[in-house]
Formats: C-alpha cells, sequence, structure tokens
C-alpha cells in the first residue's frame, strides 16, 4: 500500500476532524496509517508551553493569537516544514493535513502534486471572522 495525502480545508466547527475520526475508526490497521496532522500544531504547543493556553478553549482572545502567531509562523515557512516532516514519517496510509490558508495549501501541492484537496462547509456554521477562517472557500 502507498501513502496518500489528503488537504482537508474548512472553517472551524463544520467537522474535519470528525470526518477524519470516522476514516481512521474503520480503515486503520497496523499496516495502514490513518493520520490527522494540521499547520496550526506547532502553534498549538507553543501556545501551551509558553503562554498558558489549556489547550481547549477556543474565545475570540486564543483564536486571534492562534492567527498571528501562526502567521509569524508561516512567515518562516515552518508550518510547510512540519507537514513535510509529518508526511515524511508516515510509510504506508493516509495522511489528512488540515490547512486553512490558500496560499499554504499551494506550497503543498507544489511540493507533493498528487496530494488531494477537499473543502468542508456545514450549512449551521457561521464562519468564525478570523483570516485563517474566512478565505477558506478560495481554495
Amino acid at each position: 500500500m502507498a501513502k496518500k495525502v489528503i488537504i482537508i480545508n474548512g472553517p472551524g466547527g463544520v467537522g474535519k476532524d470528525f470526518f477524519v475520526s470516522l476514516v481512521k475508526e474503520f480503515y486503520e490497521t497496523p499496516e495502514y496509517r490513518i493520520e490527522n496532522v494540521s499547520s496550526i500544531d506547532p502553534v498549538k504547543r507553543a501556545l501551551r508551553k509558553h503562554f498558558g493556553w489549556d489547550g481547549e478553549t477556543k474565545n475570540d482572545e486564543w483564536r486571534r493569537k492562534m492567527v498571528e502567531l501562526h502567521q509569524k509562523y508561516i512567515s518562516y515557512n515552518l508550518p510547510l516544514q512540519y507537514l513535510i516532516r509529518r508526511i515524511n514519517q508516515v510509510e504506508h496510509g493516509l495522511i489528512f493535513l488540515h490547512i486553512r490558508e490558500p496560499e499554504e495549501i499551494q506550497k503543498i501541492k507544489e511540493r507533493i502534486s498528487e496530494a488531494i484537496t477537499t473543502h468542508m462547509s456545514r450549512n449551521q456554521v457561521i464562519t468564525p471572522d478570523t483570516t485563517a477562517d474566512k478565505y477558506t472557500r478560495n481554495y
């Protein structure tokens, strides 16, 4: 079996993680891993370690901090490096990459042309007014 990369995009709260958890439940085996990786993971780790974030609270203040720090990380190309490193750790499996910014999605597509992109939305969910969320439909 080969490795497959799926870039999953969409605003917060539409069910991206839930979808991946279902795929994992039904398709993961010891020989075929299902990975769920987000470009924001390093930012979340930094907020927990250095700024006292509890890892759960996602109010306007913490969302703003996430977006601001993530933009700084992007300026140093850190999310791309992190995602490529995680992809390379999987030999056989399915890797879901959560990326919201169209420019960041394009960077992965340029490195891994066979990556599939998908956008998730849900009618009942109001898109948060952050730079990370409001442009998700642009890719």
